[in-house]
């Protein structure tokens, strides 16, 4: 069944190629940390327990200071299942956490419990649940909804700040239309709004949303073409507060993104953005054999331009995975 998550993801992912931080209550105006290098462990060895290691050196730029400033992530993954119990331990550079996920009911309607504790030491610690909701097939409509409730504590004190509670639903119509909203709550104002339609046409998708913090209109749409191996995706955003710094001085910007499988082995993505400044970026993965994969990411940002050096604007990562 499809959730709100699943909406658009998989277009967003592919119209944008991880520029945007693409959390529902986030919907492009949180740019992501480019990633210079990226390097990945990961095993399965038995049933029911895996582990992932990696290591990231990333950068991203400094409003404050005007300049791009690099760090380094760890990040390791620990998971198990016990017959229905699911449980996740993180150990990061930054902070750990361990997760639990069980089902609460199997009939009908399926719901699925989660806990997760995270801890960020001297800055903050988190506890959080949730359910997952699916309902049965209720005349040619189903409903999947999201309900979350967080407490976080912040500061070397840490102060406990109001609980927050969000809710996500989306409701599929004759399994071709879905309606999604999501929204979040503090105890004292609601925010986080979203709205998104979506039509699914066989392997295509055409959708339409608005996210009300940030005055934004979206429409776009997912191609697929099954003869030539290609995915094409397109989106405009237009911002109805009318501030006139996009594309051809429009309160608008413009995005198209691609992959190409070009063999079993090999595929290509590529992202355009054109606002008042245009970015692009081109993404090769190869697959060496069962094990190893590598990956070559290109980026070039008009918008970097000026602001510590214009060589900013070009950057270039790498990716390499190993799974035993």
């Amino acid at each position: 069944m499809t959730s709100f998550g699943d909406m658009i993801n998989d277009a967003t992912g592919i119209v944008y190629q991880g520029k945007y931080d693409h959390g529902a209550k986030k919907n492009n105006t949180t740019l992501s940390a480019f990633k210079l290098w990226n390097v990945a462990v990961k095993a399965a060895p038995k049933s029911g327990v895996s582990v992932a290691h990696t290591q990231t050196k990333q950068q991203s730029y400094n409003d404050k200071n005007n300049s791009m400033d690099q760090t380094t992530k760890t990040n390791t993954k620990f998971g198990w299942k016990l017959d229905d119990l699911k449980l996740e331990s993180v150990m990061a550079n930054d902070k750990g956490s361990i997760k639990f996920n069980y089902p609460l009911s199997k009939d009908d309607w399926k719901v699925d419990g989660e806990f997760l504790c995270e801890n960020k030491p001297g800055k903050s610690r988190k506890f959080e649940g949730s359910v997952a909701i699916e309902s049965p097939d209720m005349g040619n409509a189903n409903v999947v909804a999201n309900i979350k409730a967080s407490q976080e504590m912040k500061g070397a004190d840490l102060k406990a700040e109001d609980p927050k509670v969000s809710v996500e639903a989306c409701v599929t119509v004759d399994k071709d239309w879905h309606i999604g909203f999501a929204a979040e709550h503090n105890t004292k104002d609601m925010s986080d709004i979203e709205a998104v339609v979506v039509k699914r046409d066989g392997d295509s998708k055409y959708w339409l949303g608005y996210d009300h913090d940030n005055e934004q209109v979206k429409a776009g749409c997912l191609q697929f073409c099954a003869d030539k191996n290609y995915t094409h995706a397109y989106e405009a955003r237009y911002n109805t507060k009318g501030e006139a710094n996009g594309f051809m001085g429009q309160p608008m910007k413009i995005a198209a993104g691609g992959k190409y499988v070009l063999s079993k082995a090999s595929t290509l993505n590529y992202m355009m953005e054109f606002g008042a400044q245009h970015h692009t970026i081109m993404k090769w993965e190869h697959k060496v054999d069962k094990n190893w994969k590598v990956a070559v990411n290109q980026s070039y940002d008009l918008n970097n331009v000026g602001k510590e050096k214009a060589g900013d604007a070009y950057q270039l990562g790498m990716d390499v995975s190993y799974t035993l």
